[in-house]
């Protein structure tokens, strides 16, 4: 299984529509069905999607996070500040990933807080975007899962507005 989510950049021209060239070139490339390793083909849909929005839109970007799910084994992918968490049965945070963005960079190094980093004035501010041409895939370690976990994936405006910790909450009720 594979879930996925982007979104597009607000402040760049059709954002919307380099969300959507996302999508579908990760779709079109986990659907030619390799016989290879499912990770193969999630990194060379982001590598398309780079591509595509790169030569058809200029200066559009987007987001991207998907979670791959192989034999109840969980790997992350992401670029931007798109994030998942995984959250245990009983509400603790497993996983979550680190946004690529000077805000989270300070949050996951222990300059900010959490807290801080959701009042900060350049929470708004992504250092890494598909569309891009020096766009990096981020690919997470395999993370076990338990029967009761709960994967969310969302956009930056669920993880700006929300704490890890109330998101746990709401994902185990």
């Amino acid at each position: 299984v594979v879930l996925a989510i982007a979104d597009g950049v607000g402040g760049a021209p059709n954002g919307d529509t380099a969300a959507k060239i996302a999508m579908q070139s990760l779709v079109h490339k986990i659907g030619k069905g390799n016989s290879g390793p499912l990770r193969s083909s999630i990194l060379d849909g982001i590598e398309l999607a780079n591509e595509t929005i790169r030569s058809e839109i200029s200066g559009a970007a987007t987001t991207l996070v998907a979670v791959e799910i192989t034999n109840q084994i969980a790997r992350i992918y992401h670029v931007g500040d798109s994030g998942e968490c995984i959250v245990g049965g009983r509400g603790k945070i497993k996983s979550h990933t680190v946004f690529h963005s000077p805000t989270g960079y300070a949050v996951e190094s222990g300059l900010i807080s959490e807290h801080q980093a959701i009042q900060h004035e350049d929470r708004y501010l992504v250092s890494n975007l598909l569309g891009a041409e020096d766009m990096s895939i981020e690919i997470g370690s395999p993370i076990p899962l338990a029967p009761r976990d709960t994967i969310v994936l969302a956009s930056d405006g669920l993880f700006d507005n929300l704490y890890f910790q109330e998101i746990g909450s709401a994902a185990c009720r």
